[in-house]
């Protein structure tokens, strides 16, 4: 005899248990029970009662133990498709080296705990409950590689390797009460999978999977609702309407007690059936009257079920297949394929007869009630869903997953950020020295370790129960750090002055400010260094200027005026740089303060300057610039000017005199001898001249008047 094995399906009307043995074909069925709940402890697949669900467990097993004399330790149950969270996410993670088959694991171990953050924002910001959640699976969707798309990752470089994908989770709550009733109930939990995947496993397998087909798990509180399509199953829902929803339309409409109201409802088959309602009236009810009282509350389901899978596959499907107790539904399939817009013969309920891969106990375990509890058998060999315990940081965590445990999920399910295991390397300093671009690495850092019963392992390692996993995570590299001296060589420059050789180094300026060394570098830093001249070193030695500068305004032109307080031998000019080997004597006071001629000169004016012309044969000089005031006082072309001092000047030839000028001098001497009409004559070295014509050093003039005829 081969090795029996023990399924429970945990409902929300009652518990069903099969025995049963592998066999070539799936599985030998060899023993069922079915208890219903004695109140309404489980409430939407829900357990709301543990000790009340557990009992009901135990009387199952025990039935189960005495029919067949084994005795049962270990089962496999099912977690109800309501509680299943969807949530799309992204990650993205650096290549340093072609991506490898842990980059790629380690890459969906962090797009699940985005996924289970989002979900978790989104629970608070709809405020709803968000707990803590199991990942119990996901499916990729795609991957890219520095923003382009890729079917596979491995082996490829570049940049950043993303994927998105579709994370499937359970809320702990879920599955520990599933744990904790089985657990006061005597027994091990074996395995564990959805109660949709189970249906789907035993009614659509993977080579119906192409097909847009919609499963339907009527139950007594929620309607479970799994899609294929594409060779996959596309997504999960729920409606939370079912049988019960009907059951409650006859307790309303008859005044019946719920149980009573049960019992009517499965009797819907008969002519007519007598109640009592809760005043005590005994009812005679024709079953006809009852359906039509039904038929409301059956188009409100199914319209509910309908918009849940419209709005899961964005369309109709291109089948429906009903199970579940609610499936016999009176109306049901008629409802749903008005609101589907399906032909009728799309629309069908499926039952026993339809799993060919369970033989055994057909008189005992029949309908689409049925499906459910053979699928949690048949997926028990293979359970998509697995628990193990692991110690992790001292502690024992009891986990679950929709495939084989990796170390990877122990680590995410323990809440370990798998990004830490990945040391980032220091950023590095990037700065701007004499304008070309120096930078100072930062450190690598430390990458993680992670050992699985004390030796190496990697995240893909799968786990066993009772596995040990310890973690040394990575220390992320130290971001660089130095002074100007880590990016900067100055060699200092040899000079000899007064016989003595001298050493000369530059100024150094950070963002423009006078720095050292020694000072410390930040990001993006302009580094300058700067050669003194010959005269900003010989001021920074003796500690004053060797060029004095005055500021004086020169007929509102302002203009700087500068004197040298020292004389350099031989000549060089202050404002030349400074070079290798340059040498020279320094002596005393080089120059005199600057005087107001000077300050004439420096505006381009013929300051003390005068023009010699021959005028009418008497030789005149004439002053460029006729009166000189400082400060508003008349001065001497010698005098000393002091800071600030205004110049301003009156009478001020810009060239040359012209003959108007001349005639403008001479006016009072022509005029003496004036008699009646007369006519001026003006002549420059002899030729007829006009009052415009200019008069040049040397020239001889002649003005005089005539008689007019």
């Amino acid at each position: 005899m081969s090795e029996w094995a023990y399924a429970l399906d945990i409902g929300t009307r009652g518990v069903t248990g099969l025995l049963y043995s592998k066999s070539a074909q799936g599985i030998e069925i060899h023993a069922v029970e079915t208890q219903e709940h004695r109140d309404r402890a489980m409430r939407d697949g829900q357990i709301h009662d543990v000790r009340s669900v557990s009992a009901v467990i135990q009387e199952v097993t025990r039935a189960l133990e005495n029919a067949s004399g084994v005795s049962l330790k270990a089962v496999s149950v099912a977690a109800a498709g309501r509680s299943l969270q969807t949530v799309t996410a992204n990650a993205t993670i650096p290549l340093l080296v072609p991506c490898t088959e842990e980059d790629i694991h380690q890459l969906h171990m962090v797009a699940i705990e985005s996924a289970k953050s989002k979900w978790g924002f989104e629970a608070r910001a709809n405020r709803k409950p968000s707990g803590l959640l199991h990942c119990v699976g996901y499916s990729v969707r795609d991957y890219t590689l520095d923003g382009e798309r890729m079917a596979s990752l491995v082996g490829q470089s570049g940049h950043e390797a993303n994927v998105s994908l579709i994370a499937t989770f359970l809320p702990r709550a879920v599955i520990e009460s599933l744990d904790a009733a089985l657990t006061h109930a005597g027994l091990m939990m074996r395995g564990l999978t959805l109660e949709p995947i189970a249906a789907l496993y035993a009614l659509v397998p993977s080579s119906m999977r192409n097909l847009n087909i919609a499963l339907i798990d009527i139950g007594a509180g929620t309607s479970d609702i799994a899609l294929t399509g594409d060779g996959s199953v596309r997504s999960f829902g729920m409606v939370p309407v079912a049988g019960d929803e009907i059951t409650e339309a006859l307790e309303q409409a008859y005044l019946l007690d719920f149980p009573v109201a049960e019992r009517v409802k499965r009797s819907l088959d008969m002519d007519s059936i007598d109640v009592e309602d809760v005043l005590g009236q005994v009812r005679h009810l024709s079953c006809k009257k009852l359906l039509a009282t039904l038929r409301p509350a059956v188009s409100d389901l199914a319209q509910k079920i309908a918009d849940e899978i419209v709005r899961l596959n964005e369309k109709a499907p291109d089948a429906l297949m009903l199970i579940g107790g609610g499936a016999k539904t009176p109306f049901l399939e008629k409802e749903l394929s008005d609101k589907l817009g399906l032909p009728l013969d799309r629309i069908r309920v499926r039952d026993r007869v339809s799993i060919h891969q369970a033989k055994g106990c057909v008189e005992t375990l029949f309908g689409p009630e049925s499906v459910t509890p053979i699928g949690i058998a048949l997926t028990a060999e293979n359970s998509e869903i697995t628990p193990v315990t692991v110690r992790f940081d001292g502690r024992s965590h009891r986990l679950f997953a929709m495939r084989l445990m990796t170390v990877g999920d122990a680590l995410s399910e323990c809440g370990l950020d798998l990004r830490r295991l990945r040391a980032r390397t220091g950023n590095a300093l990037v700065v701007e020295v004499n304008q070309e671009i120096r930078s100072i690495p930062g450190t690598t850092g430390t990458q993680g370790v992670v050992q699985k019963n004390g030796l190496p392992c990697l995240l893909d390692d799968t786990l066993d129960a009772g596995d040990t996993i310890s973690v040394a995570v990575g220390e992320d590299g130290k971001d660089a750090i130095g002074t100007i001296a880590s990016v900067l060589t100055v060699k200092p420059l040899s000079i000899t002055v007064n016989g003595t050789v001298q050493r000369v180094s530059p100024r150094i300026l950070k963002n423009d400010r006078v720095a050292t060394l020694h000072s410390k570098l930040s990001d993006r830093d302009v580094i300058v260094t700067q050669w003194p001249t010959i005269g900003e070193w010989i001021e920074s030695i003796i500690g004053r200027n060797v060029v004095e500068r005055i500021a004086v305004v020169v007929d509102e032109k302002p203009l700087e005026l500068q004197w040298q307080t020292m004389l350099i031998e031989p000549f060089f000019s202050w404002d030349e740089p400074i070079v290798e080997g340059l040498s020279f004597s320094l002596k005393g006071a080089a120059t005199a303060p600057p005087t107001v001629i000077d300050a004439l000169k420096a505006a381009l004016y013929r300051a003390g300057e005068c023009m010699t012309v021959l005028v009418n044969g008497i030789k005149r000089e004439i002053p460029m610039i006729e009166r000189i005031l400082r400060n508003g006082a008349p001065c001497e072309l010698k005098d000393t000017l002091e800071q600030g001092d205004v110049i301003t000047t009156e009478g001020r030839l810009e060239t040359g005199p012209t003959m108007s000028t001349m005639v403008l001098l001479l006016s009072e001497t022509l005029r003496a001898g004036v008699h009646g009409r007369e006519r001026l004559i003006m002549k420059i070295n002899g030729e007829e001249a006009e009052f415009t014509s200019p008069i040049a050093q040397g020239d001889e003039v002649e003005v005089y008047y005539i008689p007019w005829n």
